[in-house]
């Protein structure tokens, strides 16, 4: 039962989703690191709790051309290594494409909330995840 005013609805009617990108290979190339970006991966979403705060490697104006930004209060989620790992960035960062950034539409959604919700239906994402991650997501 929702609460009066409230109606369900598909994550892509109250948030952009998008998949994170970085076609770099091999992935460590270091023409594409140390410049003014917050590169966040996997790793620092799974040890960030429910606010990124810290990143752990940056990329330069060439790095940034081959990944996907994300704007300051996007929920990140992982979608390889740990699945269904959320945080809410306090600042840009840019992604690989083993995160999914999940914009919410602020006059649709609540970040705080979703992030919560992620957490609840963590289990479901998991379990539908191993073949096809994105479209896990993609079904909520």
């Amino acid at each position: 039962m929702l609460p009066e005013g409230w109606a369900e609805e598909k994550l892509g009617t109250i948030a952009t989703v998008e998949r994170g990108r970085f076609s770099v290979r091999p992935r460590n190339d270091p023409r594409y690191f140390d410049g003014a970006y917050p590169f966040v991966q996997t790793g620092d979403v799974t040890q960030s709790g429910i606010y990124l705060r810290t990143f752990s490697q940056t990329l330069n104006d060439a790095g940034l051309a081959v990944s996907k930004l994300f704007p300051a209060n996007s929920i990140l989620m992982t979608i390889a290594a740990n699945i269904g790992e959320v945080t809410i960035t306090t600042f840009p960062v840019a992604c690989p494409d083993s995160l999914v950034g999940i914009i919410p539409h602020s006059h649709k959604a609540n970040v705080v909330w979703l992030v919560n919700y992620f957490e609840m239906e963590k289990e479901v994402l998991d379990r539908n995840a191993p073949a096809h991650p994105w479209k896990a997501i993609h079904g909520l």
